[in-house]
């Protein structure tokens, strides 16, 4: 079963899924950097933890130090 956050904004309370394909620790510095580019383009909350859902879920996929390119991270979606 994946693992589940809850993102809660304005008693508004969604639950992602994680888009990885198995669950491992990720490097915080994946999921920072993914959720501030789409926040400094405008994107709501909710789109911006989507966006970091699906980069780090490529992450965990790679073995050892990783980066996401721009079309991984579209096929992830």
């Amino acid at each position: 079963m994946a693992e589940r956050k809850a993102l809660t904004r304005q008693r508004a309370r969604n639950i992602l899924s994680t888009a990885a394909r198995r669950t491992v620790l990720v490097t915080d510095d994946t999921v920072i950097a993914s959720f501030t580019l789409p926040i400094a383009a405008g994107a709501s909350p909710i789109e911006t933890a989507i966006f970091a859902n699906h980069a780090a879920g490529v992450v965990v996929g790679k073995l050892g130090t990783a980066t996401v390119t721009s079309r991984e991270l579209l096929a992830s979606f």
